[in-house]
């Protein structure tokens, strides 16, 4: 979605947000609408954005519900992350994860990075504690996208791998 709003940024030059504010498609992304009625009826999606994107925002929806609904998520999936897939599922820890698999939080970080690719959806709640996950969206939306800098700005037990989901978990929300 954030690459056809940026797609029609540049062909009418003007900002994305512009375009399609962030707010709207978060609308967009949960209610994955069909067709362009069920998209004007998405609050603050005006008929000025549909001529300019609405179509390219339907075929992406279409093409992800239509490969979302071909793949079983599981079977497809490398065996190494169905595992992790299964864990996050059953709503193990990130640390709990890391000592049964015998891997580091930093790996596990990324294999969760690329499972939030196939399903943006996931849930990763149980990975953190609360206060954590709120803290890093915080910082996300004030602006910083760096994995180092966000570091600095959190208390010291968050980890880089906590930190590389919270911001490939927002990164998928939009």
């Amino acid at each position: 979605l954030r690459q056809a709003r940026q797609s029609a940024a540049e062909k009418f030059s003007q900002s994305p947000q512009l375009i399609c504010p962030d707010e709207v498609l978060k609308d967009i992304a949960k209610t994955k609408p069909l067709n362009p009625s069920e998209l004007l009826s998405i609050k603050n999606f005006t008929s000025r954005a549909f001529n300019k994107v609405g179509e390219d925002i339907l075929e992406v929806i279409r093409e992800h519900r239509e490969n979302f609904e071909t793949q079983s998520l599981h079977t497809d999936l490398p065996r190494n992350l169905s595992g992790i897939l299964s864990l996050i599922e059953k709503g193990y820890t990130l640390i709990e994860i890391s000592n049964l698999t015998r891997l580091p939080e930093a790996v596990i970080s990324m294999q969760i990075e690329t499972l939030l690719e196939y399903q943006p959806e996931m849930e990763i709640n149980s990975l953190f504690d609360q206060k954590e996950l709120k803290l890093i969206y915080d910082k996300i939306r004030n602006g910083e996208k760096s994995i180092k800098e966000l570091k600095k700005q959190v208390p010291h037990n968050i980890s880089y791998a906590k930190i590389r989901i919270a911001l490939a978990k927002y990164k998928n929300i939009i």
